[in-house]
């Protein structure tokens, strides 16, 4: 595929305004990119455990080829997702998988399977962006739920 100025496959724009300096200077913590780095790579992570869950046992009881493809994917980068990593790992564990070739088989019961990595690139991006939504909700409610503990202390703190 084309790569960018950059040498990426696709356009990181999100990364890119997160590193301009402008925005840095603006009184923005200086961890900022380094927090939305660990938020994107462990939603992406989520995502791909939601998508094996979801597609571990294929309509024949058996697994799907797209299941097994990505598990082997997925286990061969584990390492992407352990330990104190370069920034835009998520970025680069999608873009190897939108590099890979699509594969032809034959399932055991005789029947032509095609594994297409860019079809399952897309439901990651996809269930990454309802994992976001759903982390969003929850820290949401962080307040709500921290309110109470927090009146509770203070409680304790006058009844002695």
């Amino acid at each position: 595929g084309e790569r960018g100025e950059a040498g990426w496959l696709y356009e990181r724009t999100t990364a890119k305004l997160l590193e301009n300096d402008k925005i840095q200077n603006e009184g923005q913590s200086s961890l900022r990119f380094g927090t939305f780095d660990l938020l994107n790579l462990l939603s992406t992570q989520e995502a791909v455990h939601r998508v094996l869950r979801a597609n571990m046992e294929g309509e024949t009881g058996k697994s799907s080829q797209a299941y097994e493809f990505l598990r082997q994917f997925y286990t061969d980068r584990l390492h992407y997702f352990d330990g104190d990593q370069p920034y835009q790992r998520a970025d680069v564990f999608l873009e190897e998988l939108l590099l890979t070739m699509p594969s032809v088989s034959k399932t055991s019961s005789g029947k032509v399977s095609m594994t297409d990595p860019m079809r399952i690139a897309e439901v990651i991006v996809e269930m990454r962006g309802e994992v976001c939504k759903e982390w969003s909700e929850m820290m949401g409610m962080a307040s709500t739920e921290h309110a109470c503990i927090r009146s509770e202390i203070l409680d304790k703190r006058f009844a002695q």
